[in-house]
């Protein structure tokens, strides 16, 4: 019901729900081209359609995706009630939290209403020791809430009582579940609510149940909570009790549209330095390495040599490209005269496997042979590129570069080619 994809530059929450796919990115290093590939294989894969919330504006405004809203008849919560913040400090003005704040007269007359009552809960907080089949059947009395918080209460029924993970608490009738409170433990101080789920059978439980669930999360120093967006404007209503605030980020929904191509990664292109050697050794390496079918296992120290090598050969055609300030390819090649004019010969094009979709590519190779053909030129570039599965030899041939059936790439092991010869 619930995936998560990690990578270096990339951490993102991934849902099912009315036959959408959520996409929530938490971090994004590449300023959405990791996210875009992401999606682009969720669309293939589950033929769903994308939707993505709280994307950063940078990546909005360059990647293929549009306003949900005015594309899709589809119930967005946090887009008519958007989701908020609590302070737990604002409500309770004591540190003891004896005392609630005076301005939340509706939640304190409501929560001293059910107590005196006289109803005494008890309240669990291992969800593990509440019989499994009592929380079922607490959430089937709401169709909706049952098929939304089944998963979480199975998964969290199985897993060992954490407090530094997950808060949980159970509030019970004569054997009978009244309330279920749910949150993720996100620092020391703050929380995330899955939900607070009450039977609301009773006048001014539910007021109880969240008086005094928040207050055992303030004295155990939790000091934020984050809502979700609410699910209707009666919730939303119901929350605004509890004065919590609208947080500085905009959330809205963005549908992914697969069918539209996106703006290009916008890096600067510059001339290599030697003091870009390491970061763009480790490029080099990163990259060769992990073509597993080639075979080749470059250490640091032989791809800060390649690279220092092609830098005294030809430091004018050896270009870099950074996107934030951080490498994320480079280029070069030699320039060797030839019967018809000069060559450009050998050469590499390294760029980061994040950004092996986009034009960065195109705009190293633009660079390379603007600056070649004007200071040299050069009439054809005659390298070598890997055939394996993992390379992208087709995006050279897209710009025009073509197999050479006169020529045949060969390698000689010296040592058996001298022992051949007789040495």
């Amino acid at each position: 019901m619930g995936f998560k994809y990690v990578s270096a530059e990339l951490l993102a929450v991934i849902g099912f729900r009315h036959d959408y796919v959520y996409v929530t990115p938490l971090f994004d290093t590449s300023n959405g081209v990791q996210l875009e590939q992401l999606c682009r294989q969720l669309s293939k894969v589950t033929r769903h359609r994308i939707l993505l919330r709280k994307l950063p504006q940078p990546a909005a405004k360059q990647l293929p995706f549009a306003e949900a809203s005015t594309n899709i008849e589809l119930p967005l919560e946090d887009d008519t009630c958007p989701e908020t913040v609590l302070q737990l400090h604002k409500l309770f003005m004591t540190p003891d939290a004896s005392k609630l704040n005076p301005m939340a007269q509706k939640l304190t007359r409501r929560a001293a209403a059910f107590e005196h009552l006289g109803v005494e809960l008890h309240i669990v907080e291992d969800l593990s020791k509440v019989p499994f089949e009592k929380l079922q059947r607490f959430l089937a009395q709401d169709t909706e809430k049952h098929a939304s918080y089944l998963p979480i209460v199975t998964y969290l029924h199985q897993q060992k009582p954490d407090k530094y993970k997950y808060r949980v608490m159970v509030f019970l009738d004569k054997d009978r579940v009244r309330g279920l409170y749910m949150t993720e433990v996100l620092s020391l101080t703050e929380v995330g609510m899955y939900g607070g789920i009450t039977s609301k059978d009773v006048g001014g439980i539910t007021e109880w149940m969240d008086v005094y669930f928040f207050k055992q999360l303030f004295l155990d120093g939790v000091r934020k909570v984050h809502l979700g967006g609410a699910e209707n404007e009666g919730i939303a209503e119901y929350v605004s009790k509890l004065f919590p605030y609208k947080p500085a980020y905009f959330a809205r929904t963005l549908l992914y549209d697969p069918s539209k191509k996106a703006e290009d990664v916008k890096v600067s292109i510059r001339l290599v330095e030697p003091t870009d050697f390491n970061d763009l050794a480790q490029l080099y390496r990163s990259l060769y390495n992990s073509l597993s079918d080639l075979g080749e296992v470059w250490t640091k120290e032989a791809a800060h040599r390649f690279i220092s090598h092609f830098h005294q050969r030809q430091p004018d055609l050896f270009f870099l490209a950074e996107f934030n300030g951080e490498p994320v390819g480079t280029i070069v090649a030699a320039v060797q005269p030839w019967w018809d004019g000069n060559h450009l010969v050998e050469g590499e094009v390294v760029t980061d496997p994040i950004y092996q979709n986009s034009t960065l590519t195109k705009q190293l190779m633009k660079a390379l042979l603007t600056k070649a053909r004007r200071k040299y030129h050069v009439v054809s570039w005659d390298t070598f590129t890997p055939v394996t599965h993992e390379h992208p030899l087709g995006a050279y041939k897209e710009i025009g570069f073509t197999d050479v059936p006169e020529w045949a790439a060969i390698s000689g092991d010296v040592h058996v080619v001298l022992e051949r010869l007789g040495v």
